[in-house]
């Protein structure tokens, strides 16, 4: 179990090492709050 939780922790880092390399480089969209949830801004 701690050999997959180890092999989870890479795999994520390296994830969002690939992701900030990404956005770093410009390559991302921007995030638009009300259209991914409109009815959390309805109160």
């Amino acid at each position: 179990m701690e050999k997959d939780g180890a092999r989870q922790f890479y795999a994520l880092k390296a994830d969002l090492e690939m992701a900030a390399t990404l956005a770093e480089n410009g390559d991302f969209a921007e995030f638009d709050a009300h259209a991914f949830e409109p009815d959390a801004f309805d109160r």
